[in-house]
């Protein structure tokens, strides 16, 4: 992006009513007409504009964070990937297509998202109001859903790959979910022990304080890599074969035997607290491990 002075942005609107990659960040630009311009990549983050004045025909990977809009009703134009998080505007998602824009902080509580297609969305504390089945396609994936309230827990064939579902009253079956697919999801806090994860895809998720109740040997392709199962009880679990590396056991209780874990590499593992005293670390990959507090100085 290239930052252009005030001047040069009047000019620019005058002739093309289109402006690409430029940054106006932190600017006065309370006199500039934005009726009827086309923006993409453009960065407006803290300007000062005048609400009266803005009315864009498009907002396509826009950075508008903390830029004042209390009133304004964006509705009707497209904000594809633009951030508009902390800035009053009025979203109508019936009539805007919002698919990864930031919208964090907006006023959502009327909105209807019935057949709105939301992935890579935030919606974080804007008092949505969310039914998994009719959303577009039933995508999820790659939300930020943080506070949100679901009208409804059915997610059967629903897609939240990458979503983060925590501190939301959502109730997850695993199980019929797309694909039994959750890798990368945040399910951080809510009540997953009723549930089975046989097959699941928990690669990447963060599963902290779920209660969850997870038998290494069951899930997926007995892939742990990247998974936060802290404060998860695996103090029976086998870990023979799984993948380890990027995982986070910490307050798990488990028993591991690092000659047994896949390719026997902890690398980036947190294994802060866990009884190791006795393991056999020979040929063991521990790049980036955390073994705090656990028994053993290596």
């Amino acid at each position: 992006m290239r930052k252009v002075s005030k001047e040069e942005l009047i000019s620019i609107i005058s002739k093309e009513k289109f402006l690409y990659e430029i940054t106006l960040d932190y600017m006065d630009l309370r006199d500039i007409d934005f009726s009827g311009v086309e923006l993409r990549f453009v960065s407006l983050r803290n300007a000062l504009i005048s609400p009266h004045l803005f009315k864009p025909s498009a907002l396509v990977a826009c950075d508008l964070e903390n830029v004042s809009l209390a009133g304004v009703d964006l509705s009707g134009i497209i904000i594809q990937d633009s951030n508009l998080k902390n800035t009053g505007a009025k979203i109508d998602p019936q009539k805007t297509l919002v698919c990864g824009a930031n919208l964090e902080s907006l006023d959502l509580s009327d909105a209807d998202f019935t057949g709105v297609y939301l992935p890579k969305t935030n919606i974080k504390n804007t008092g949505a109001k969310i039914n998994p089945q009719l959303i577009e396609d039933k995508d999820l994936s790659n939300c930020n859903l943080e506070g949100v309230t679901f009208i409804s827990n059915n997610f059967t064939d629903v897609d939240i790959k990458g979503a983060s579902l925590t501190k939301t009253n959502a109730v997850v079956d695993v199980q019929s979910v797309r694909e039994k697919d959750i890798s990368n999801c945040n399910l951080e806090g809510l009540d997953l022990q009723m549930f089975d994860f046989t097959n699941v895809n928990i690669s990447g998720a963060n599963l902290k304080n779920t209660n969850a109740r997870i038998d290494p040997q069951k899930v997926r392709h007995k892939s742990l890599h990247n998974t936060n199962l802290e404060g998860v009880d695996l103090r029976i679990a086998d870990f023979t074969d799984v993948i380890l590396e990027g995982a986070n056991l910490k307050g798990t209780g488990a028993t591991i035997n690092p000659q047994k874990i896949f390719r026997k590499s902890l690398k980036n593992a947190n294994l802060e607290g866990l009884n190791l005293r006795n393991c056999d670390f020979t040929g063991v990959v521990l790049e980036g491990t955390n073994l705090r507090n656990s028994g053993i100085d290596i």
